[in-house]
């Protein structure tokens, strides 16, 4: 193209139809179409970029995670259909590995606490642990010191509201019959 910018990476995720961005387990940042190689654990949803998959598994080739390079500590949620092993699980650090039954646990769609409002001190930490990680996109809204709202892990489509260089896109909270509220404009 003539901007520099390889194809793939040209296209708007959350327009109906389009290929969802998903994070690469290996360097956690997000894996454009056709960049992406899958695990091939059956209800697996672990996903890598082709050059972390060749740099972490040792692969020259990749098309598809082998099951003899991913395949570790299988494990089934209690709550749902999710199967995953800690090779390829998403959040794998929300979920819970039941001790007293071997091979089941509760994924990531069930904590009991999101964390997606958080202190001041949990913001600064996550800010510091994002820096240590070299992550850059980070989705944070201070409403006050102590009330911050954390849509870097869990947002959706609508991180993608405000995400250009010049910006289109303001945060007002309103105090409406002691209710507040929050709105975009």
């Amino acid at each position: 193209m003539e901007s520099g910018v390889p194809e793939s990476r040209c296209f708007l995720p959350f327009l109906v139809g389009s290929k969802k961005l998903v994070e690469c387990i290996h360097c956690h940042k997000l894996i454009y179409p056709g960049e992406e190689v899958c695990c091939s654990v059956r209800g697996c949803q672990g996903v890598y970029h082709k050059i972390c998959a060749k740099e972490s598994l040792k692969m020259s080739n990749p098309k598809k995670i082998p099951v003899s390079a991913a395949y570790r500590l299988q494990w089934q949620c209690v709550c749902c259909t999710i199967s995953s092993h800690d090779k390829c699980s998403p959040w794998l650090d929300v979920v819970i590995h039941l001790k007293d039954k071997p091979g089941k646990a509760i994924c990531w769609r069930h904590p009991t606490n999101w964390r997606l409002v958080i202190d001041g001190a949990q913001s600064e930490q996550r800010l510091w642990d994002m820096k240590f990680k070299g992550m850059n996109n980070f989705y944070m809204c201070e409403i006050r010191k102590d009330f911050t709202i954390d849509a870097t892990f869990k947002g959706n489509a609508s991180l993608f509201l405000n995400h250009s260089c010049n910006p289109n896109c303001v945060l007002e909270n309103w105090l409406v019959l002691m209710i507040l509220l929050f709105f975009f404009y």
